[in-house]
């Protein structure tokens, strides 16, 4: 009764719309009270559900603790130990190894990967940017790979920052993550690495209404690891460049058709690939690859606004033939007047003998290099916009 008074003035009075129960777990060690035959596993489990019934169904309700006991209960569950601004796990074959370090929460939220939008949603801890005192410093790119983890896995993205803190370059490694596609991910070499690197994440729809369908694919390099497959147990793996070779029919693709790759954090273009990816990634860095099925004609390849590519924001592409033109609506962003804007680079693939009328393109400034087509623009308000591309046809 008390929890459920506590839980409704946090609702109703104090209008909170989110709320997180952490260590609650602390009351296991208790027993007896007013129903003594009451096991102390049944006394928390009913004290979670009166935070559920007194909360309703409009307040996100996140759990920390023992997994089993929130099943059916909480919106979301935290998956690992607290996280910290340090790359390394300082005894990474540990069956309980230490919290504060982002590589364990790597290690233990990829093997609970199938819980998120099965259970509830995941929660992989926090963001970091800044560095630990007395820690090796946290990287640009070691802290872009582990956003991509959060990205990849379907996470809730939550930030262990002071905001004030927060560069340009930092907010906007944040809000590509955002907002969350609802799906997740899984890696695929769960059982072959001690931090599976390599991961497959279908898009199928996107939530602006387009039933287009893609795969993502994400290497993440986290450095000093362990295959498990060697002879005589697990055997290390140097912090160097790794060349990653992933068979299409792996991702669910077809492997005699043509697919065109988009690296998202570079902006790069890696061409047509059929059958085998083959891509290197330096030691702590990463690639988060849109692969789409190769057309004859001019199609999307990707943008920088999204993880995804256009899972969250795409709302129509369209070729007409008749006119040789490619149309695509986006659902943008715009940030306030006192907030850094939203600068879109929209990429599209030009096959050969495809060549942009530039003069004729509307919804930004496009440019043509190669068989790659640029669309910048700066939304002035959040909406809809359409970018409409004529080509010369061969």
């Amino acid at each position: 009764a008390w929890l459920g008074d506590l839980m409704r003035r946090y609702r109703d009075d104090w209008g909170m719309r989110w709320i997180k129960l952490d260590f609650a777990y602390l009351a296991f060690p208790y027993s007896g009270g007013a129903n003594a035959e009451l096991t102390s596993v049944e006394a928390y489990r009913r004290g979670l559900e009166a935070v559920r019934d007194a909360l309703g169904r409009d307040v996100f309700y996140l759990g920390i603790g023992l997994m089993g006991m929130n099943y059916g209960v909480v919106d979301g569950m935290r998956l690992t130990l607290d996280d910290g601004p340090t790359w390394e796990e300082p005894s990474p074959l540990a069956l309980f190894g230490p919290a504060g370090n982002l590589k364990s929460t790597v290690r233990t939220g990829s093997r609970r990967y199938y819980f998120h939008g099965r259970v509830w949603i995941t929660h992989n801890d926090l963001l970091f940017f800044r560095t630990a005192p007395g820690a090796p410093t946290l990287t640009a790119e070691e802290a872009i790979t582990f956003a991509s983890f959060i990205g990849l896995s379907g996470s809730i993205v939550k930030l262990g920052e002071d905001l004030r803190t927060l560069t340009p370059a930092q907010i906007d490694v944040v809000r590509r993550l955002l907002p969350s596609y609802p799906t997740g991910g899984r890696p695929l070499d769960l059982f072959e690495r001690n931090y599976p690197e390599v991961w497959r994440y279908p898009i199928e729809g996107t939530l602006a209404g387009s039933d287009a369908s893609w795969m993502v694919l994400g290497l993440l390099h986290w450095g000093r690891n362990f295959d498990f497959g060697a002879a005589g147990g697990p055997a290390e793996m140097a912090d160097e460049a790794r060349t990653y070779s992933v068979s299409l029919s792996d991702l669910g693709l077809d492997p005699d058709t043509d697919y065109l790759a988009q690296e998202f954090w570079s902006e790069t273009f890696l061409g047509t690939v059929r059958g085998t990816l083959v891509h290197e990634v330096q030691p702590h860095g990463h690639a988060v690859i849109a692969l789409r099925e190769a057309l004859d004609r001019p199609q999307l390849l990707g943008h920088n606004r999204h993880l995804t590519q256009g899972g969250t924001d795409l709302t129509e592409e369209s070729w007409d033939a008749g006119t040789s033109t490619l149309r695509i609506r986006l659902r943008v962003d715009a940030g306030a007047s006192d907030a850094l804007p939203f600068p879109y680079r929209v990429r599209v693939h030009a096959p050969p003998g495809f060549v942009l009328d530039a003069t004729g393109a509307t919804g930004g400034a496009a440019a043509q290099d190669g068989e790659v087509v640029t669309v910048s623009f700066t939304p002035d308000a959040a909406g809809e916009r359409e970018l409409v591309l004529p080509f010369a046809a061969p």
